[in-house]
């Protein structure tokens, strides 16, 4: 069965993931888009799987919020937040990745 899911009318990816991703499983996921608080929101089931892969398209022309202007003491503290998440995200990733 096809299922479309676009995050609004026709459900949510994330819930869908949630809910079917069992425990030792091996998970490949390909997305246009998959940020750090995708990873975070779905980290308890992601830990589940046994393997896991993500495939993810380059996008150097990507804008970076507050690029270009300078911080302010909430945008340090989020940034260091997102760090912290993105090195969480990289080493789960990287560790799993090794069952496939």
């Amino acid at each position: 069965m096809t299922v479309l899911l676009d995050n609004k009318g026709q459900g949510k990816v994330g819930d869908a993931l949630a809910k079917s991703i069992e425990a030792n499983a091996r998970l490949a996921i390909l997305s246009g888009l998959f940020s750090v608080y995708g990873y975070s929101a779905l980290k308890k089931q992601l830990v589940r799987a046994g393997a896991l892969r993500l495939l993810i398209p380059s996008n150097d022309s990507a804008a970076v919020p507050g690029e270009g202007q300078p911080f302010k003491e909430t945008q340090f503290n989020r940034q260091a937040e997102l760090n912290a998440k993105m090195k969480e995200m990289q080493k789960q990733l990287q560790k799993k990745a090794a069952g496939f």
